[in-house]
């Protein structure tokens, strides 16, 4: 009835122009039908059919775009490799939110009663992208099935598989939405303008049948359905590649800067609208209630709650939480699930508690705390065998002294450090030992004093536990050399009858220093030469002369004559 209207009312108008114009217009009645024709059939474009790629004008390929998206028909700019079509889809993500993408009708339900694997021809400027493909029912957004592939090349052509095969058969699809690198926000422009052609659904090729996963979770087994969604504010959860481990998949969290303080991601997998949450119950005992992940967060201190509970009843719950204390930084968290998070129930081992969420920044709305970024991976049960996880090692110098100072996110069996000192390529030595903490969830804060000589300098930690076994950490090197001319006061002074007289150079230098009495007279003459770039100690020995005051004098050149430095101090002979 909807669309009889609209063509009378199209039919209406264009008989209005015509009667407009009167009689300045010949065979007004051949026009008027042609032009009719022209807007019915435009009306009537059908919608694509499995499968489709842009090559039929006849089709309406209008997209509806979504949260900064911009999906459309193009001519193919890149014709060639494994696609040399005219037409392509073009998807440029613009600015908006980190899941804008598009989404566009098929004619009618697509028929997944024999086919469960999507294929679909992807040109993207970067590598490692990862596409998110998503259908859903007509009607009802809440019923959907959705997956992702990721990229292996950039600038040509590739062929992306989604497999469908844990889709609910029962429901019906009518919709496919596409989003490109979802979790990020797009920025325009060529390195967020993606092409994509013949989507069709084929037989097999999809890789073994996924199973439902179960602790431990490590995003990384391929034959595993994982899944996170996100709520409250963190709606942009989604699971992608390290970007610092190719081989490692990691979740990432983004807390808007709207986020309620509840603002969390569930680590669960969705089938036919119904999150599945794990294959069992997370196995708490009365011996053993704790669980671990790896976090990475940008800010600290911040409060981490993690909460599990009943896929199927959500009022059976048990929430824990732990301060994140070192920002940057991967840490692996123990949350212990026999203390309860304040406000909350405490664990009853008889529930089904088989699903988990995490929530970052708990209690902190993103209005408070703004948009912000997180990380975490390794969703475990148990305290797990927590690593001495360094956090930082850095090196300075004061002088001649090398100052070391290191961190620790976490220790287990942690006897102490061996700080050793390699210098001009030589083999490292041991310099020092500093105790450890033993075994701790906490933030420990380390530092060693090495007074050395001038030079370029490596230092390393060898981490030894109780057992023997060790480790060691980066290497971090320095340069002790000082950053002026100067001469020092001797010491000790008054003195008898020896003394040392220490100078600084920060270049190699043409050096004198003499020794005069108090008539100005040289008494000792302790350097003429050449000496390079460094911190430096000379031997005064007295034994010949008188007690007295006696005053040094350094000279020095530097070896490519820009600085003249001269200082002269006294001193006193008491026999």
């Amino acid at each position: 009835m909807i669309i009889v209207l609209y063509i009378s009312e199209r039919i209406m108008h264009i008989q209005k122009l015509f009667n407009h114009f009167g009689d300045t217009m010949r065979h007004k009645s051949l026009l008027f039908f042609v032009f009719a024709l022209f807007s019915f059939s435009s009306l009537l474009a059908q919608q694509p059919v499995l499968p489709f790629d842009f090559e039929n004008g006849s089709l309406n390929y209008t997209f509806t775009n979504f949260s900064g998206g911009e999906a459309s028909r193009i001519a193919n700019p890149q014709i060639n490799g494994i696609n040399t079509s005219a037409f392509v889809g073009q998807m440029i993500k613009n600015a908006g939110d980190p899941w804008g993408g598009a989404w566009i009708a098929m004619a009618g339900p697509m028929d997944f009663s024999t086919n469960k694997i999507f294929k679909v021809k992807v040109f993207s400027p970067r590598i490692g992208l990862r596409m998110l493909l998503k259908v859903e029912n007509e009607s009802s957004g809440g019923i959907f099935f959705e997956t992702s592939d990721t990229g292996t090349v950039a600038n040509a052509w590739e062929e992306y598989t989604f497999d469908f095969s844990a889709i609910n058969t029962a429901n019906t699809y009518s919709k496919i939405v596409i989003i490109f690198d979802n979790g990020t926000v797009g920025a325009g422009g060529a390195n967020w303008t993606f092409l994509f052609d013949d989507i069709r659904l084929v037989p097999g090729g999809g890789g073994p049948t996924l199973t439902q996963m179960n602790l431990p979770v490590t995003f990384d087994d391929p034959t595993v359905n994982y899944g996170v969604v996100g709520f409250g504010g963190a709606d942009a959860s989604s699971i992608i590649v390290d970007p610092n481990n190719a081989s490692n998949n990691i979740v990432k969290v983004i807390k808007s800067a709207t986020a309620e303080l509840w603002a969390g991601t569930t680590i669960t997998a969705v089938a036919g609208g119904q999150q599945t949450g794990f294959s069992t119950k997370v196995p708490f005992t009365e011996l053993e209630k704790r669980m671990n992940v790896r976090v990475w967060a940008p800010h600290a201190p911040i409060q981490i709650r993690l909460k599990a509970e009943d896929h199927l009843n959500g009022g059976n719950n048990a929430e824990t939480e732990i301060t994140y204390a070192v920002a940057n930084t991967w840490q692996t968290l123990v949350f212990d699930f026999g203390v309860a998070a304040p406000g909350t129930g405490g664990l009853n081992l008889a529930h089904n508690l088989d699903k988990v969420s995490i929530f970052f920044n708990f209690g902190v709305t993103g209005a408070v705390a703004g948009e912000q970024t997180y990380y975490f991976d390794d969703v475990k049960f148990g305290a797990d065998v927590v690593p001495v996880e360094f956090v930082s090692f850095n090196a300075s110098v004061t002088n001649n002294v090398v100052n070391l100072d290191w961190a620790t996110a976490s220790e287990t069996n942690n006897k102490g450090f061996e700080v050793q000192r390699g210098s001009n390529n030589s083999e490292f030595v041991t310099v020092g030992f500093v105790d450890g903490k033993g075994t701790t969830t906490g933030t420990s804060n380390y530092t060693y004093a090495d007074a050395t000589q001038s030079g370029k300098y490596s230092y390393r930690l060898k981490q030894v536990d109780f057992d023997g076994t060790s480790s060691y950490s980066n290497t971090v090197e320095v340069n002790v050399v000082p950053a002026s001319f100067d001469l020092g006061q001797n010491y000790p002074n008054p003195f008898n009858p020896s003394t040392m007289i220490s100078f600084n150079l920060p270049s190699e230098s043409k050096v004198s220093l003499i020794v005069y009495n108090a008539t100005g007279q040289m008494v000792k003459e302790l350097i003429n030469n050449t000496i390079s770039a460094g911190y430096n100690e000379v031997s005064f020995n007295a034994s010949e002369l008188t007690s007295g005051i006696y005053f040094y004098t350094l000279k020095a050149i530097s070896a490519d004559g820009s600085t003249n430095f001269q200082n002269t101090k006294k001193m006193l002979l008491l026999k």
